[in-house]
C-alpha cells in the first residue's frame, strides 16, 4: 500500500507539474516576471514548512552556498525559457520542445561521466529531432512559433543540466542527509529569486491582484507543494521510475490545454509529439537498464 501512495504522489506531482504550463497563458505578465513570482511564494512555502518542522538551513559553508547560487541561476533560465516558449507559442509546442531533456540527459551523460557516446543515444537523438522537425510550422526566425519550441529545446537542455548536477549533489555530502531534497528545492528557488529580482525592480506594485492570485497558486500548489510530492515518492521509488512517470507531463499539459484553453492539437504537433515522447521515454529505459 506505501508503494502505491509513493506511486500516486509522484503522478500527482507531475500532473502538477504538467498543469503549470497553461500558467504562462493565464498571467498576463513577461516570463521574468512569471518565474519571479514563482520562486517568491515557492520559496516562502519551504521556509514555513522548515519553521513548523524547525529544521536548520543556514548552517552551510561558503562553497555548497556558491554551488547552490549557480544551480539557482540556472533554475531560473530554465523556468525563464520553458514561459518564454509557452507564451511565444503554445502549451504544447512548449511542452513538447521541453520534453527534449530526456534525451539531452543521455547526451551529457557520457560526458559527463567521460564514458563512450553509443549507437543508441545518437539514434535517440534522431528520433526527438525528427519529432521537432515535424512540429516545426516554418523554418523562419521571425515566427514566433520557431523561436517558442527554440526557447522550448533551451529549457530542456537547462534542465538535462540542472538535473546531472542536482544527482552529483544528492550523492555527495555538501547537505545534510536528512531533509537534502527539499532544502535543495528551497535554495535553488530562493538564490533564483534573488538573481532575478534586479530585472523586476519595483513593477511588482503595478500588477494587478488577479495575476497575483495566480502567481500564489503557481508558487505554491504548483511549484512547492508538487516539489515536497515528488521529492517524497522517491523514498519508496526509483528515480527511474519516476523519470518514466515524469514523461507524463506534457501528455497532463497538453490535454489541460484543450479542455481549459482550447488549444487544437494538428496532425504534425500530434505525430512530432509521438515522436519525441517515445525518444524521451526510450531514453529512460535505456539509463534504467544501464543502471
Amino acid at each position: 500500500m506505501k508503494k502505491i501512495s509513493s506511486l500516486l504522489q509522484i503522478h500527482l506531482s507531475v500532473f502538477l507539474f504538467g498543469f503549470a504550463g497553461l500558467f504562462g497563458q493565464w498571467i498576463q505578465l513577461d516570463a521574468i516576471s512569471i518565474v519571479w513570482g514563482r520562486v517568491l511564494f515557492a520559496s516562502l512555502t519551504f521556509a514555513v514548512f522548515f519553521i513548523l518542522k524547525k529544521i536548520a538551513i543556514f548552517n552551510l559553508p561558503l562553497k555548497t552556498i556558491f554551488i547552490l547560487a549557480l544551480l539557482g541561476a540556472l533554475l531560473a533560465f530554465h523556468w525563464w525559457t520553458f514561459f518564454l516558449a509557452i507564451q511565444l507559442s503554445n502549451v504544447a509546442l512548449g511542452l513538447l520542445s521541453f520534453a527534449s531533456f530526456p534525451v539531452f540527459t543521455a547526451i551529457l551523460e557520457p560526458i559527463y561521466f567521460r564514458t563512450p557516446l553509443n549507437l543508441k543515444t545518437v539514434l535517440l537523438v534522431l528520433l526527438s529531432t525528427s519529432g521537432l522537425y515535424i512540429i516545426l510550422p516554418e523554418w523562419d526566425w521571425q515566427s514566433e512559433y520557431v523561436r517558442g519550441i527554440f526557447w522550448g529545446i533551451m529549457s530542456g537542455l537547462s534542465f538535462a543540466v540542472l538535473t546531472l548536477y542536482n544527482e552529483k549533489i544528492q550523492n555527495n555530502k555538501l547537505l545534510p542527509n536528512e531533509n537534502k531534497s527539499v532544502i535543495l528545492s528551497f535554495y535553488q528557488d530562493f538564490f533564483a529569486l534573488i538573481l532575478l529580482s534586479p530585472f523586476i525592480g519595483f513593477t511588482f506594485f503595478q500588477w494587478e491582484w488577479n495575476n497575483w492570485g495566480l502567481l500564489v497558486l503557481l508558487g505554491v500548489v504548483f511549484t512547492a507543494i508538487a516539489h515536497f510530492l515528488y521529492i517524497n515518492g522517491l523514498k519508496k521509488e526509483k528515480a527511474t521510475t519516476a523519470s518514466l512517470a515524469s514523461n507524463l507531463e506534457p501528455v497532463y499539459g497538453i490535454v489541460l490545454a484543450y479542455f481549459l484553453l482550447d488549444e487544437k492539437i494538428d496532425m504534425n504537433t500530434f505525430a512530432g509529439g509521438f515522436l519525441i515522447l517515445m525518444a524521451a521515454f526510450l531514453s529512460v529505459v535505456s539509463i534504467k537498464r544501464a543502471s
